[in-house]
């Protein structure tokens, strides 16, 4: 029975005492020394989830203070805006079209704007707006289930949610029980195939508490009363796209092999302190430079609780969003800096960019506003 256990449920790594909500940030150094924290126990199951087996739904929320809204980034508004042009033609005239995880509204206003016909619903219970001015939007702050089938919708839209529930299978049923056969669903998440395959140390967060790749999600989205139609590998190969049709006949018989994915586990384990010491080699090589990480999101979060959980190496995080700029990083205590705040700086700084999507909108940014400093992309 051991013999079993260790082939279809692979340790991957155990990281001890991350912050939880690596989205919410803090008004003072001390409140963020003081930040929930939790483990990472990651394992991989006989139907390729990648999950983290420490997993404690109560010490995540997702109120008014989450915050991870990107839109002040114009790279990735252009991305969102591609992705929108994508999606509107399988979006049938005259839809109820409902958002699972709106955020702040923008993705659900977008499509409220381009499509006129539709009527929008979206749903987050960290949504902080107004009751939106246009008839065809309307949203709710609170989480979408199966108690708002009276709806009935036509296309279910869920970017970036479903790696942050800890039962998938559930949440994809539920929500299928509010669709009719026929009925559309768009995904949007990670792939974690690139996470591994690039040996990324600073892509596991405590939020996210499910990865995916193309074939645990198919299985997954089969399982739950879904066809998939359309597999789509965006954003740098970083994220997948999933569009699926509502149809209970789409079963699949056995999964789909997963000696490639435990394969590439098995390799990422392997490696994994080995890349921790270079990049702490590499930080450490930089003391005595003023260093600062660029975005003060998930990745950066992750990154200097790994890397310099004592302050001594990363001066702070430069991040866009004026939201997040004074605030203070969970459990390092890091300070969030505008842009701006770099020309402050007496001497050249370094910048470590963690995710080269970035790069040529920073370049340009830093160059507009005469500051002199090294970009490197990790």
């Amino acid at each position: 029975m051991r013999l079993v256990l260790f082939l279809y449920n692979m340790h991957l790594f155990l990281q001890k005492s991350v912050p939880t909500n690596q989205n919410l940030l803090y008004d003072t150094e001390e409140q963020a020394r003081l930040a929930l924290v939790g483990d990472l126990d990651m394992h991989i199951n006989e139907q390729g989830l990648i999950y983290n087996a420490a997993f404690d739904d109560s010490k995540v929320f997702y109120g008014q203070n989450y915050d991870n809204c990107q839109y002040n980034s114009p790279m990735f508004s252009d991305y969102i805006n591609s992705q929108i042009e994508w999606l509107l033609p399988y979006i049938p005239q005259k839809s109820i079209v409902v958002e699972v995880g709106c955020g702040k509204g923008f993705y659900a206003e977008n499509i409220a704007n381009k499509r006129t016909d539709c009527q929008i619903y979206g749903f987050d219970s960290s949504y902080s707006g107004e009751q939106s001015k246009q008839t065809n939007l309307r949203f709710y702050k609170e989480y979408y289930n199966e108690n708002y089938a009276n709806i009935k919708p036509n296309f279910v839209i869920s970017r970036h949610v479903i790696e942050h529930i800890s039962k998938p299978s559930a949440f994809l049923k539920s929500i299928r029980k509010t669709m009719q056969n026929g009925a559309m669903l768009f995904l949007e998440t990670p792939d974690t195939e690139w996470i591994l395959k690039n040996n990324v140390i600073y892509d596991f967060f405590y939020e996210h508490c499910s990865y995916f790749t193309e074939n645990s999600l198919a299985n997954i989205l089969s399982e739950s009363g879904f066809e998939p139609i359309e597999i789509k590998k965006e954003f740098g190969e970083q994220y997948m796209w999933f569009l699926a049709k509502a149809n209970d006949k789409n079963k699949r018989e056995t999964p789909n092999d997963t000696f490639e994915i435990k394969n590439l586990c098995k390799q990422y384990a392997e490696n994994r302190e080995k890349t921790i010491f270079a990049i702490k080699d590499k930080i450490r090589a930089l003391n005595g430079k003023h260093t600062f990480i660029w975005g003060a999101g998930a990745k950066g979060v992750t990154f200097v609780n790994i890397f310099d959980h004592q302050k001594k190496y990363i001066k702070g995080i430069v991040d866009i969003n004026p939201s997040k700029q004074g605030k203070f990083i969970a459990k390092t205590g890091h300070p969030v800096i505008a842009p701006a705040n770099l020309a402050q700086e007496l001497n050249k700084c370094t910048i470590l960019l963690l995710n080269e999507n970035y790069y040529s909108e920073i370049k340009n940014m830093l160059c507009q506003m005469n500051i002199d400093c090294d970009l490197e992309i990790l």
